[in-house]
C-alpha cells in the first residue's frame, strides 16, 4: 500500500504540474453554483486531493479491519483502490466532487456497519448519514441516487423502525432548512441537475473517464461473480455489510451506463467498492501461491492506463 501511495503521490503531482486544474465535467449538484469543477489555487487543491485519497485508503482498511468485511486481514483493497484512481489522476491531482462522493460514501458505510442490531439507539448516527448524504446533494446529483441505497442499508443493518424512519427524513430535510432558512442559498439558486448523456464524451477527458470506469466496472463485477457463492455461507452481519457494497457499485455502474458523463462523479466510490470485491476474491478466495500474478497485472493496466491518458491529454 505504502508503494500504491508513492505512485499515487508521484501521478498527482506530475498531472498538477502539467494539466493544472483541467477536468472532466461531472454531474452538477442541486445548487448549480457550488457544483464542480471546484477552481480552489492549484496546489492547495492538490493538496487536498492527495489527502482526501489518502484518508479513504485508511478508510478502507480500518473498514475492513474493525468489521472483518473481508474475512482476511488485507491492505489489498487500498492498494488497488490507488492504483485504480491513478487512471483518473485530475481525482489525486485536485480536490474533485467525485472524490467528496467516495470520501462520504465510504464514511456513511463504516457508520451503519457500527449501527449493526442497535435499532434502539441508533437514530443519532442514522441522522447524521442521511444529513451527509442530503447535504451532498447541493454540489454533485450522485449523492441523490445513494440515499435510496441507504436507507435499504438501513434495514439490511437490522435498524430499521419507526423511529430510523423519523431520523432519515429529519436527516434528509435538516441541510436545506438551514441552507434556505439562513439565505445561504436562495430558492432561484436551486435547479433540476442536467444530465449530458453519451453527448458529454466530447468533453475533454470525459471519454477517456468513462473507459476507465468501464474497466473498473467490468472488474469489479467479475470479482463479485467469484465472491457471490462464498457470500451466501457467511452469517446475516457480514451478507448484509457487503450487499451495501455490492449496491453501491452496482448503482456506479448502472449510472455510468445510462450517463457516461457520470464517470467523473461516480469513478472513484466505484474504485473503492472494485477494489473491496477484490480483497475478498484475492484475500478469502483465490490464495494461491500465484495468486500476486492476477493482482500485479491489474496494476500494470491501471498503470498503463494512466500513461496513455497523460498522453492524450497533452
Amino acid at each position: 500500500m505504502i508503494a500504491a501511495g508513492a505512485l499515487a503521490v508521484a501521478g498527482a503531482i506530475s498531472y498538477a504540474a502539467v494539466f493544472g486544474q483541467s477536468v472532466p465535467a461531472g454531474l452538477d449538484g442541486v445548487v448549480a453554483s457550488w457544483s464542480g469543477p471546484w477552481h480552489i489555487e492549484r496546489w492547495l487543491s492538490l493538496s487536498l486531493g492527495i489527502g482526501a485519497n489518502a484518508l479513504i485508503a485508511l478508510l478502507l482498511v480500518y473498514l475492513n479491519k474493525t468489521f472483518n468485511v473481508l474475512r482476511c486481514m488485507t491492505m489489498l483493497q487500498s492498494t488497488l483502490f490507488l492504483c485504480m484512481t491513478l487512471a483518473t489522476p485530475w481525482h489525486l491531482g485536485m480536490l474533485t466532487s467525485g472524490t467528496v462522493v467516495a470520501l462520504v460514501a465510504v464514511a456513511c458505510s463504516f457508520i451503519l456497519f457500527a449501527e449493526y442490531g442497535r435499532a434502539a439507539d441508533c437514530q443519532q448516527r442514522v441522522f447524521l448519514v442521511f444529513l451527509l448524504l442530503s447535504g451532498g446533494v447541493a454540489v454533485d446529483a450522485t449523492f441523490a441516487a445513494l440515499l435510496p441505497i441507504f436507507i435499504f442499508a438501513c434495514a439490511q443493518m437490522r435498524v430499521f423502525n419507526l423511529r430510523t424512519i423519523l431520523a432519515i427524513l429529519m436527516g434528509i430535510a435538516t441541510p436545506w432548512v438551514i441552507l434556505l432558512g439562513f439565505g445561504i442559498v436562495k430558492p432561484d439558486m436551486l435547479a433540476v441537475p442536467r444530465f449530458a448523456g453519451y453527448a458529454g464524451l466530447s468533453a475533454p477527458g470525459a471519454s477517456e473517464a468513462a473507459i476507465a470506469a468501464a474497466i473498473t466496472g467490468f472488474v469489479g463485477i467479475t470479482a463479485w461473480t467469484q465472491n457471490i457463492m462464498k457470500i451466501l455461507t457467511y452469517k446475516a452481519q457480514s451478507r448484509a455489510m457487503l450487499s451495501l457494497l455490492t449496491l453501491l457499485m452496482l448503482v456506479c455502474v448502472i449510472g455510468i451506463a445510462v450517463d457516461p458523463s457520470a464517470a467523473q462523479s461516480m469513478s472513484p466510490l466505484l474504485a473503492c467498492c472494485a477494489a473491496l470485491q477484490l480483497g475478498h476474491a484475492f484475500g478469502a478466495i483465490h490464495t494461491g501461491r500465484r495468486s500476486w500474478i492476477a493482482i500485479a497485472c491489474l496494476i500494470v493496466i491501471y498503470l498503463t492506463f494512466f500513461a496513455w491518458t497523460e498522453i492524450l491529454l497533452w
